[in-house]
């Protein structure tokens, strides 16, 4: 069911835990990015619509000039979630050595924990911890090395900017 890419990149990233050579550094950023991408998927759990009975009785009363421009102003809010999801799909990509997630995660990360802050929301907290740790985790030079390295094949990683210089 599963197809063969995905059997190979399962069976090296078992084989790496198996010799120790996967570095914690990676695990640990992983985690972190989990985090964050938790922090953005329950984000709006527990938020009102803008068409409760409130919103309705402020429309009606005059009042509900306020909460427009708010919504205007956080229109991308409600995308959050969403955001939440991809972040989740691409630490999975880097769980399996996926060298090109840093930078995706990183963009993805900062526009999830601005988004946060400006909607006001405590999950900012734990979603910014995540998104600096992790950021700061994956650039690492143990992480870097892993994620760089020769592949079973022999080939190099196909992100591959370090040169490697022998004496």
């Amino acid at each position: 069911m599963t197809s063969p890419k995905v059997t190979r990149l399962m069976a090296a990233v078992s084989q790496d835990w198996k010799h120790r050579r996967y570095p914690w550094q990676l695990a640990l950023a992983v985690v972190c990015w989990v985090v964050v991408a938790v922090a953005l998927i329950i984000s709006q759990i527990g938020t009102p619509d803008p068409t409760d009975a409130a919103t309705q009785q402020d429309a009606l009363a005059g009042t509900g000039t306020v909460l427009a421009s708010n919504a205007q102003d956080q229109w991308f809010v409600p995308f959050l979630p969403w955001l939440g999801v991809l972040i989740l799909l691409v630490t999975v990509a880097l769980f399996f050595a996926q060298g090109w997630a840093r930078v995706v995660l990183a963009a993805c990360g900062l526009v999830g924990v601005v988004g946060l802050a400006m909607d006001a929301a405590w999950q900012v907290f734990p979603a910014m911890v995540g998104f600096v740790a992790g950021s700061v985790l994956g650039i690492l030079l143990p992480t870097h090395r892993y994620l760089q390295r020769p592949r079973e094949d022999g080939t190099t990683a196909e992100s591959s900017t370090e040169r490697t210089v022998t004496p």
